[in-house]
């Protein structure tokens, strides 16, 4: 949500925000570590929809305390991230794909 409010801020509506839901649960058990049950001591992945895992969304249970200067953040991390992967593989095109 702060990557939206920083990106496009007139699409975003705030107040419009609902309450995080928590995670999600499979087989009447709570899902842990993104996508997982945690049963006798171990985490066993399972496939789950998105929606399964993050009802509402994959960052934060609760999306109400996004702001625009995060977003600005990410997104720049994130630009940067990608531009150095791409410069990885442009400069080794053994590993591009």
């Amino acid at each position: 949500m702060s990557v939206a409010m920083h990106v496009l801020p007139d699409l975003v509506q705030p107040g419009a925000i609902a309450p995080g839901q928590g995670p999600g649960a499979l087989f009447g058990r709570q899902i842990t570590n993104f996508g997982a049950l945690h049963l006798g001591g171990v985490d066993f992945a399972l496939p789950t929809h998105v929606e399964e895992v993050a009802p509402g969304g994959v960052q934060a249970e609760d999306a109400r305390s996004a702001d625009a200067a995060l977003g600005e953040r990410l997104a720049t991390a994130l630009a940067e991230a990608a531009a150095a992967m791409l410069a990885l593989m442009r400069n080794n095109p053994e590993i591009a794909l």
